[in-house]
């Protein structure tokens, strides 16, 4: 009998033992590397690396919690603080979006730097506690700006780290290839106006190269912005290729292109691991409807009951009537005004009052071409007064 329930206390136990292995088993987490990007894998280059990290369980991301990557000797972080010029690694953040998110949560915290006996590792506490766990398969960025590449090219074996400040660690080995970019810069870029807003670029392909970045600015020595005509910035991990060598341009919604402005681009040629050199920078000036006569003229003395007439070099159409404004110049405040248009020709009859400076203002994109659909008018605005 005594043998009996030995038995039967032994077969429980072990029953339980397995139960426990197994649920550990199912509750495990495994966490994957899907993808690494960076905005350069060239050897000694600096470059954003991001991380696409998801796990075949649910994951808790609480405060404490380290995000760890190791990188081989070669490599080198950039580390500075939050508010100097190259803040560096120091930008990290962990990101992540769920189904039922409209925006991404974004989790940061200090940051640290460390040499190891293989190589670099670069650190990130989070700080704040993610506010659920996520699903399996979540997608998780991991954004890790100032990587400093080696100088050799070639294969090179990365792991990620997270670890949970109760104990669990999930490890994630990768590797990522650093190579070079295409040497020629492309030519004969060719850049024309469409519009205010608008223009197409197009340029000669180049020899290993399967992108492109197209840049703008203000002034040729200026700071150069990416051409993108997109209308929000990119998601995490999301990479806007422009593989074609045309494309139509039209910088609305960014603060691009304005009418009557003259901007310069350049175009560079790249492929998985970077971007070569620049092309020759090109100008175009947009088009614009020009203000040829107004009456009264800036600075002129008229009476109160004198109506503006402006007229343009063409046919107009008012796009935006509340760009259209006559303000008292002394405090800002509207003045009522009936507007009427004739062809190129537009007449404001305002309420004026006796001995008072105004101010007219077209705000830019107020008016539009009746035959060049797209083509603006810029800022305008000059001040009379009356006697």
């Amino acid at each position: 009998m005594y043998r009996d329930k030995l038995f039967f206390r032994v077969i429980v136990l072990i029953g339980l033992v397995l139960l426990s292995a197994f649920s550990v088993a199912a509750q495990a987490t495994d966490l994957n590397v899907n993808k690494v990007q960076s905005t350069s894998f060239v050897p000694s280059e600096t470059g954003q690396y991001t991380f696409t990290l998801n796990s075949t369980g649910p994951l808790d991301l609480p405060a404490g919690l380290e995000v760890q990557v190791d990188f081989p000797k070669g490599y080198n972080l950039v580390q500075g603080d939050l508010l100097a010029a190259n803040p560096g690694c120091s930008l990290a953040s962990l990101q992540y979006k769920e189904e039922k998110d409209r925006f991404y949560s974004i989790l940061t915290g200090p940051t640290q730097v460390t040499q190891t006996a293989t190589g670099v590792r670069f650190t990130l506490q989070i700080a704040k506690d993610a506010k659920d766990s996520l699903k399996p398969g979540t997608n998780l960025f991991l954004l890790l700006p100032g990587v400093i590449n080696p100088t050799q090219t070639g294969a090179q074996a990365l792991t990620v780290n997270l670890i949970s400040p109760a104990g669990p660690r999930y490890v994630a080995n990768t590797t990522v290839m650093l190579g070079n970019p295409p040497a020629a810069a492309p030519r004969n870029l060719q850049v024309t106006a469409l519009n205010s807003q608008q223009v197409t670029a197009n340029w000669d392909p180049v020899a290993n190269a399967d992108r492109y970045h197209l840049y703008f600015a203000r002034v040729p020595d200026g700071h150069f912005n990416l051409a993108y005509d997109f209308r929000r910035d990119p998601n995490p991990g999301e990479e806007w290729l422009l593989q074609e060598t045309s494309t139509v341009y039209s910088g609305q919604g960014n603060g691009g292109l304005v009418a009557g402005g003259t901007y310069y681009f350049k175009v560079r040629a790249g492929n998985e691991f970077g971007y070569g050199p620049f092309s020759e920078i090109v100008p175009v000036a947009t088009k614009e409807i020009t203000l040829l006569f107004a009456d009264p003229a800036p600075g002129q003395e008229v009476s109160i009951n004198s109506s503006l007439k402006v007229v343009f070099d063409q046919a107009i159409k008012i796009s935006d009537l509340d760009k259209v404004q006559v303000f008292k110049k002394s405090n800002g405040a509207p003045v009522e005004t009936n507007i009427q248009v004739d062809g190129a020709k537009l007449v404001i009859s305002p309420r004026l009052q006796p001995a008072t400076e105004y101010q007219v203002v077209f705000y830019g994109g107020a008016l539009e071409s009746v035959g060049n659909p797209g083509v603006t008018n810029p800022f305008l605005d000059w001040v009379f007064r009356t006697y």
